[in-house]
């Protein structure tokens, strides 16, 4: 019955999945938008938002993440574009941190600097290696 019932040709599988991924789109900015509201405008303490940026974390970059191993269809990364992405991600977290509040204490150093540099290795890393992956695997699904 429930074969049946999801049975389809290509062109239905194309639409849900456009459906799916456009309504994926437009939940992660619903939550962004609520994540903004809450913070700016009602002016809710970080803590009480832990919850909604961990869910819109694990959205966002599950997506990402999924796309690129499964599908194959995002650009591997080489050396280059790769510390260009870095730099691109780390001097504009710092730059939005810095105008926002001011040069860090030196024993703030690693409550500020640490993590707007240290984070972007860790996106541009796990890119570089899940886009490796999901080659791979496309590579090998081809040559099997």
């Amino acid at each position: 019955m429930f074969q049946e019932m999801f049975a389809g040709d290509e062109r239905s599988h194309q639409i849900n999945g456009m459906i799916a991924q456009v309504f994926l789109g437009l939940t992660q900015i619903f939550l962004a938008a609520i994540l903004f509201y809450r913070l700016y405008v009602l002016g809710q303490p970080d803590a009480q938002l832990n919850d909604l940026r961990l869910l819109l974390a694990f959205s966002i970059f599950g997506y990402i993440a999924a796309r690129l191993f499964f599908g194959g269809i995002l650009p591997e990364l080489s050396w280059k574009p790769a510390l260009i992405a870095y730099a691109a991600l780390a001097g504009l977290i710092t730059v939005v941190c810095l105008l926002i509040y001011g040069w860090p204490a030196p024993a703030d150093w690693a409550v500020t600097w640490l993590p707007a540099l240290l984070g972007p290795a860790i996106i541009v890393g796990l890119y570089a290696l899940v886009a490796y992956l999901g080659k791979r695997r496309v590579e090998r699904e081809i040559s099997d």
